[in-house]
């Protein structure tokens, strides 16, 4: 399980908008992949919610545990998207700075 999940960080990459490729971290592909299942666990609970004979209300105590850990990792992904984004707009800006100074 572990191999597959090391090679899944490896090739799994994300071309941003001016078509660089972004490499995700661990944390960034497991809330996209738990994001994924979540939704296909909702599409289940509908489902079984139309086939359900329950005339009463359905309470969802499994959201307790699910909107939390996803809100979670949803925050922290995007603090190290952003991180990293300001990293290599600061790298990009030292380059052009020593660049221009050699051509001077």
């Amino acid at each position: 399980m572990k191999f597959l999940y090391n090679k899944l960080v490896k090739t799994l990459r994300l071309r941003g908008f001016t078509g660089k490729i972004i490499k995700m971290t661990k944390t960034q592909i497991t809330t996209n992949i738990l994001f994924v299942l979540y939704a296909l666990w909702e599409i289940l609970v509908q489902i079984w919610e139309l086939r359900s004979e329950n005339s009463g209300p359905i309470i969802r105590v499994d959201l307790l545990i699910i909107y939390p850990v996803l809100l979670i990792l949803i925050i922290i992904s995007t603090i190290q998207f952003i991180k990293k984004r300001n990293r290599e707009n600061i790298k990009q800006k030292l380059k052009e700075d020593t660049s221009s100074e050699l051509q001077i």
